[in-house]
């Protein structure tokens, strides 16, 4: 786990989010539906709290 820690910090592994959604009830309730439903998400969907942050505004 440490190494690959190791490598996400150093950008040699970074993980697929193929969908983000706003940190609302029905947003979330959403994407879990298009999880479990198989509805093309492949990787992982990320919710986003705070979009400027996100933007790295």
């Amino acid at each position: 786990m440490a190494l690959a820690m190791e490598w996400a910090t150093q950008g040699l592994v970074v993980p697929h989010v193929s969908q983000t959604v706003n940190s609302t009830v029905e947003a979330i309730n959403a994407g879990l539906q298009s999880l479990k439903a198989g509805r093309g998400t492949l990787g992982k969907v990320a919710v986003i709290v705070d979009r400027d942050l996100a933007a790295g505004k």
